[in-house]
């Protein structure tokens, strides 16, 4: 059999988690598995169904809304992550930026005072040459 490229395996979602590689994953009684994005399954295992980390009841079943909403849900908190992931990778560039700006115009002023200090020696020199001359 064939293994899923990687392409395929992130169309796969287990518990509303896409799965990241090809690896196998061993289901859990009450796992819920979507292909795509409309096929929805629950994987049922009546020996081990105390052990499931959510529970499929007559009265509070589990289903294909639920599963979708868990997805949805998963999703939005990986979106908000990555945008949140992204907003400091600018603000730790525009405060890298800021800095090396900040550092050239320091540079650029002490050059600029340091010209200043020596135009102003020259003109002094100047001055004291003319009043000797006077």
């Amino acid at each position: 059999m064939k293994p899923l490229s990687d392409t395929a395996a992130s169309l796969i979602f287990i518990n509303g988690i896409p799965l990241k590689d090809t690896k196998p994953v061993t289901l859990k009684a009450n796992d819920r598995i979507i292909f795509g994005t409309a096929s929805c399954f629950l994987f049922r295992n009546q020996d081990k169904a105390k052990e499931a980390s959510i529970q499929d009841t007559p009265e509070d079943p589990i289903t294909n809304e639920f599963a979708m909403k868990e997805k949805l849900d998963n999703s939005n908190k990986a979106e908000a992550a990555q945008k949140e992931a992204e907003r400091i990778k600018m603000e730790e560039e525009t405060a890298k930026k800021l800095a090396d700006l900040n550092s050239k115009m320091d540079a650029e002023r002490k050059a600029q005072e340091a010209e200043r200090a020596k135009m102003q020696a020259e003109f002094e020199a100047k001055m004291k040459a003319l009043n000797a001359e006077i």
